[in-house]
């Protein structure tokens, strides 16, 4: 496991950890009856997401047209190497780790970090 591949581990454990903290918070709401303020949240990043998708999809048609070449794949593809177990984890291991830290109460303090 190469030195970018540990970096993108500790990325990926660390936006793990705030969505983490932030399924907590949601499931918070949820639980405490403000289920109007918990749908809101839900429906605009469902809308956010929906519109990254709208555009990239209104992105890739753009420059189909400006450059209908494309891009042409190169001559030699070498099968992909498998990536590293801790890479793989540091997602799902980020995210059991912030929900584990906000309910030991530490999420004001984790969030007072940023």
């Amino acid at each position: 496991m190469g030195i970018g591949d540990w970096i993108n581990a500790a990325f990926l454990v660390v936006i793990g950890v705030l969505l983490g903290l932030a399924a907590n918070g949601l499931a918070g709401l949820v639980l405490d009856g403000a289920w109007l303020f918990a749908l809101m949240l839900l429906v605009i990043c469902g809308g956010a997401v929906l519109l990254f998708f709208l555009f990239d999809g209104l992105l890739d048609r753009l420059f189909a047209r400006v450059f209908p070449g494309g891009v042409r794949p190169a001559a030699v593809s070498y099968p992909a190497a498998r990536k590293p177990l801790a890479l793989l984890a540091s997602l799902p291991g980020g995210l059991v780790l912030g929900v584990f830290l906000a309910q030991s109460g530490l999420a004001p303090t984790i969030l007072g970090l940023f």
